[in-house]
């Protein structure tokens, strides 16, 4: 049977998907909203479209990051894909990587790639916004354990996401 959202539960989920600009999940945000706007009555969706209309988010004006990068990170997580990324360092060193994701890791702000990196033979973390460019590879990923790959920082919990 179809949903049936009000207008303040469709601008809800709006927000929380309008904050998923530059993560790995931005694509499938927008076209989930899409979904949601479409099976809305019109007088509904009309309502929701005016209350989105008061909403504001601010933005950092200087963000450069392309956005095809979180796409394709998206697609070789989501596939088991194998992806070559040009990642730039926190020293500003640009090195090329054929990696295999393993999970996403997201703070606030800032969202990281954890993958098993070929060149090094060994986990590493890659953050997102200083990921340059990004190609799918034809190579299947093995399964690798999470667990196996995702240290904690001391000063932080991981928190899977659920649904509820």
């Amino acid at each position: 049977p179809p949903l049936n959202f009000t207008p303040a539960e469709a601008v809800a989920i709006a927000i929380m998907l309008g904050r998923a600009d530059g993560t790995p999940f931005s694509r499938s945000a927008r076209t989930a909203l899409h979904k949601i706007l479409s099976v809305m009555s019109a007088a509904d969706g009309q309502s929701a479209r005016e209350l989105a209309g008061r909403i504001r988010f601010m933005t950092d004006p200087d963000s450069d990051r392309p956005s095809s990068v979180p796409a394709v990170l998206e697609q070789a997580m989501a596939a088991r894909r194998e992806v070559r990324l040009t990642h730039v360092d926190k020293d500003g060193a640009e090195t090329e990587r054929d990696v295999e994701p393993v999970a996403f890791n997201g703070t606030t702000h800032t969202w990281y790639l954890i993958a098993w990196c070929r060149l090094r033979r060994d986990s590493r973390v890659f953050r997102v916004d200083r990921v340059r460019r990004a190609c799918l590879l034809e190579e299947t990923a093995p399964d690798r354990q999470v667990q196996d790959h995702c240290a904690t920082p001391p000063d932080h919990v991981l928190r899977p996401l659920e649904f509820i």
